[in-house]
């Protein structure tokens, strides 16, 4: 576990990782800042580094343009593209409780043509997204855990 721990929530988290600044940046465009503050249920982030980021931009420019944009017209993409890497459980899933087997977790996106699904196995630990196209993102930082919550950074952004 890291050092932000029990003091923080899962934005907080992210605020102090500076791998995380572009997730960070993105969380406040979205207006999902306030929600992931919230102490009324745990989450379960698998938070996408700055590199993460970056291969995006590789893979898909246009679409990084559309996230990064922070026009409104994109917004409700973002949002969704966010809430896909947020378990929709309310409960903490540290690294030692991903499963060893392929299992089917609901995120919180909803809509936008996206799979509201994550397919997660620990094995390095790595999870990899069910919706077409995404491929696999792996753990890099496990369990760094908040007062809400844990994050979990990964190596992919999910879509």
């Amino acid at each position: 576990p890291s050092d932000l721990t029990c003091q923080y929530s899962v934005v907080d988290v992210v605020v102090g990782a500076p791998a995380l600044s572009t997730l960070e940046t993105l969380v406040t465009a979205a207006d999902l800042a306030s929600s992931l503050s919230s102490y009324d249920r745990a989450f379960t982030v698998f938070g996408p580094t700055d590199a993460a980021f970056t291969a995006l931009q590789t893979a898909d420019a246009n679409l990084h343009a559309k996230l990064a944009s922070g026009e409104m017209r994109w917004k409700p993409l973002l949002q969704e593209t966010l809430k896909h890497h947020v378990l929709a459980a309310n409960n903490t899933v540290l690294a030692a409780g991903l499963p060893t087997t392929a299992t089917d977790f609901d995120t919180l996106a909803t809509d936008m043509d996206m799979e509201a699904m994550l397919t997660i196995v620990n094995t390095g630990p790595q999870f990899t997204s069910k919706a077409p196209g995404s491929g696999a993102a792996t753990v890099t930082a496990t369990d760094v855990t908040a007062n809400n919550g844990v994050v979990h950074m990964v190596d992919q952004v999910l879509l």
